[in-house]
């Protein structure tokens, strides 16, 4: 039988406009609004630069409002919903990987989305670990619904349920790197954008 040739995944980034007052809430709360959208357009710059870097096909998902003065890539905007609804309404689509990441991961580099795209190939599944016990990237052979249902979001447990569900459909998931996401002020500590 001859081998099914799996594709090169398509990187989806889940991105919001930046507008003060709508980014980085948890983050605002301490250091205040301002400068939690100075830091967000910071992080988004360095993803974007990342997933361009990376040479792998990309999308971004926006949501917030649409900005027409801004040099901002142009997308797809994310439907209304939790962000688990969101993210499956982004892969659903898709008939090759998908590899999800969002706005947070200061240390994300194209060096991890090219492992993770390297992980499908072998793997069904790909988690990038975040140190809150939450996961700054998901890669996903074919699209399945099961990692965006009945999830708490932005919990310490996001990362530990969804390798659950990959012991209960029998998936194999490799992981990548813990790294750091910037979620509030202590997370800002030894990183460039505690400057900022």
């Amino acid at each position: 039988m001859e081998r099914r040739h799996i594709v090169d995944p398509v990187i989806i980034v889940m991105a919001r406009y930046p507008e003060k007052g709508k980014v980085k809430s948890r983050l605002a709360k301490t250091i205040g609004e301002e400068r939690a959208l100075h830091i967000y357009e910071a992080l988004l710059s360095h993803t974007i630069h990342v997933v361009e870097a990376a040479e792998i096909r990309f999308e971004i998902h926006w949501s917030g409002n649409p900005q027409s003065d801004t040099l901002l890539p142009s997308g797809v905007q994310q439907v209304q919903g939790d962000l688990g609804q969101r993210m499956w309404n982004a892969v659903k689509k898709f008939d090759q990987p998908v590899i999800i990441v969002g706005t947070d991961c200061p240390d994300l580099s194209a060096l991890t989305l090219k492992q993770a795209g390297i992980f499908l190939k072998e793997k069904e599944v790909v988690f990038g670990p975040s140190e809150d016990g939450g996961y700054y990237l998901i890669g996903l052979r074919s699209p399945r619904k099961a990692f965006f249902e009945n999830i708490e979001w932005s919990t310490s447990s996001v990362l530990e349920k969804s390798i659950e569900i990959c012991t209960q459909e029998g998936l194999t998931f490799g992981l990548l790197p813990k790294l750091k996401d910037i979620d509030e002020e202590e997370d800002l500590k030894g990183t460039i954008y505690e400057k900022i």
